[in-house]
């Protein structure tokens, strides 16, 4: 299932999250430190692959080439504060969460990711810039984002209660405010698409992730009317 965030990052929330919430993991008893992993045609466009590093991830957040420190996205007119990005969630099914992590079953988690990918590929093709002096949109099919997985909930009881987060596995993607444009210009993204195809990316996540448990196996049981599904065998 993937959840849009309700707005745009803020430019705090930029500077921040990546030490305090991406790049970190609580499991039980345990802190994992997450690695990032760039995605999306933008990027490519940048010459930015494989993982992520704090300054690449926030020049990029602040409209930056990181190779270069050029300023590629002004900021917006009128605005006292330019608009970092975007953040989405991936969630798998509790079931597949259980049986990847405490079950240890690490194709599980490939597979998550696999279907991840397969989704944001999807609705990379809806993104959208504006031209003409913001006059008039234009499609430009590619994003700079940056995926994060991780392995838990964070903790919603107090932690004296002798419980760890649940296991929950999930991958954050954050999607910045930049894409090229066709003739060549980096410019501003327009997430209204991005926010309508919401629920396409999740179809799209669901059933690849689907296909991907049952080549490996496992049988999957139909919970709701909206193609919600578990591992067969598990019950709440």
């Amino acid at each position: 299932m993937l959840v849009m965030s309700k707005g745009a990052l803020s430019a705090k929330q930029a500077e921040t999250y990546y030490q305090e919430k991406y790049s970190q993991d609580d499991y039980y008893t345990e802190h994992h430190r997450i690695a990032g992993h760039w995605f999306g045609q933008g990027a490519e466009a940048l010459g930015l692959a494989d993982e992520v590093s704090p300054d690449d991830f926030r020049a990029v957040l602040h409209g930056q080439n990181p190779a270069t420190g050029e300023a590629l996205v002004q900021t917006a007119k009128g605005s006292d504060e330019r608009r970092p990005g975007w953040d989405a969630t991936f969630n798998a099914r509790k079931s597949v969460s259980i049986q990847a992590l405490v079950a240890s079953d690490s194709q599980l988690a490939e597979a998550h990711r696999i279907a991840v990918r397969r989704a944001l590929a999807e609705v990379e093709r809806y993104t959208l810039s504006r031209q003409h002096g913001g006059q008039e949109w234009v499609i430009t099919g590619n994003i700079v984002a940056v995926r994060f997985d991780h392995i838990a909930a964070r903790p919603s009881q107090s932690a004296d209660d002798g419980y760890g987060p649940d296991p929950h596995l999930h991958t954050h993607v954050v999607i910045a405010n930049m894409t090229r444009r066709p003739d060549g210009q980096w410019r501003g993204l327009d997430p209204v698409e991005i926010y309508r195809s919401q629920s396409f990316a999740t179809a799209v996540y669901r059933s690849e992730l689907a296909r991907e448990v049952q080549r490996l196996g496992y049988r999957i049981e139909v919970t709701g009317p909206d193609g919600r599904w578990e591992l067969a065998g598990y019950t709440r």
